[in-house]
Order: structure tokens, then sequence, then C-alpha cells
């Protein structure tokens, strides 16, 4: 799994960033002197889940030098929280627990409940009626689905996933739980299994909501327990 723990780090930083991904890459580097911190050179600092490391900036994998070259925290968002998965160690936490809208994460969410709930095999049948009621500038599957088209729900986990496509979420959590409030009573019931404390959904594709809301920690705890069902990293790699 460690091919996706790069994707991870990305998505928990830009939670707030509408799916804009910057890559965080582990990187070493020789005969470079610590900055100003609090964590002594050559150690590795062991937290609880959740618990910020003591280090100014945001830092590689070792917590020792800044990411981009600096002591400046990332300048465009709003909140962010990277973790080592493996052992669970804290690199860096900003606002972890401020609540924001999570935009397009959600259908990570949505991705996890169908695979866990449906056959990848099925045939899934669209129904136009309700891709309608979304916003005119949402993002669609391409070409446009059309009224009655079957696709594999398969098929439509690759286009929620890849192409983070609404109408793909909406086609998805009809066939799953015959309708979307239904869908959003599931996605709300598993992130509070995968221990989320701060978040709720109010819809399956992310399209702002005010009764919707996620936060950083809760991003990577969802993050954290999707990427270790085969079916989801499969797609999302």
């Amino acid at each position: 799994m460690k091919k996706y723990s790069g994707a991870c780090l990305a998505l928990c930083l830009v939670m707030l960033l509408q799916m804009l991904c910057i890559p965080v890459m582990a990187t070493e580097t020789e005969n470079t002197q610590p900055t100003e911190m609090t964590i002594p050179a050559g150690t590795t600092q062991t937290l609880e889940f959740g618990q910020a490391p003591t280090a100014r900036g945001c830092r590689t994998l070792d917590a020792q030098i800044p990411l981009d070259g600096s002591e400046r925290m990332l300048e465009s968002a709003q909140a962010a929280f990277v973790y080592e998965r493996t052992t669970g160690t804290v690199i860096y936490a900003y606002n972890p627990d401020t609540t924001r809208s999570p935009g397009a994460l959600t259908k990570i969410v949505t991705a996890i409940v169908a695979i866990e709930n449906g056959n990848l095999e099925d045939n899934v049948t669209v129904r136009s009626t309700s891709i309608d009621e979304l916003p005119r500038d949402a993002m669609k599957v391409k070409p446009e689905l059309k009224n009655e088209e079957i696709l594999t729900l398969k098929d439509f986990l690759n286009c929620l996933i890849v192409s983070t496509a609404n109408d793909a979420a909406i086609t998805i959590a009809e066939h799953i739980a015959g309708s979307e409030s239904l869908f959003v009573s599931m996605m709300n019931k598993k992130v509070q299994e995968i221990g989320c404390t701060g978040t709720v959904f109010a819809n399956c594709h992310g399209v702002n909501d005010e009764g919707q809301y996620s936060t950083a920690r809760d991003i990577a705890k969802i993050v954290d327990y999707a990427m270790k069902n085969p079916t989801f990293a499969e797609i999302f790699g």
C-alpha cells in the first residue's frame, strides 16, 4: 500500500481546496542543518492519531526539512492534516478540527459505501430526473449520461472517483439505497463507525450544502479507511 501513501497525504492536505492536489513527498537531504524546532535531529516523533508535532512549519516525513524550503505554512489551505499511514505518525496539523465543506472529497465516502453494499458487476440504470436537479456547472460524466442508460456499478465508480462526476454519485446512491436521502443516512452511519466526530453529510456528491461539513482530521480517517479497501485502492490508483 506504500504507493498510495502520497495520494493519501495530498488529499488530507487539500480537503478544503476542492480537490486541488498538492503533492507531498518524503525526501532525504544530505548536509542540511535543522531549522528551529523542538524535535531533536535524527529522531522520530510518534504521536497519537490527531496529535500535532511540536516542530513548526510544513515539513517532510522526517519532520526536519520544510516542504517549501522555509518556515511558512501552506498559504492557500484553511486547514491541513498530514500523517504517515503505516505508523500513524502526525507530521503536521493546522486547524485540524475546524469544520469546512468537504467538497468533492465527499465522493470518497460515497464510493466506499457503494463498494461495501453493492456488487461491482450489477447493472445500474440512469434516472435523469435526479441528475437534472444538479447545478448546471456541476461536474458530470462526458459524454453526458442519457436517461435509462445502463452501465455497471464499477463503471460508475470509475466515473465517480476518476472524473469526480456528480451525476455518477447520484446514480450510484439511488441504485444502492433507492434514494439519495437514504444513501446519505448510510454515509453518516459509516463515518460514525470510522470514528469521525466532526462530519455530517447532506448529499452524496459534495456540491455545497449548508448542512454538510467535515474536518481535516476526519478526512484523514476517511481516506485511511478507504485505502484499506482493495477495490477502492485499485480505482483510486
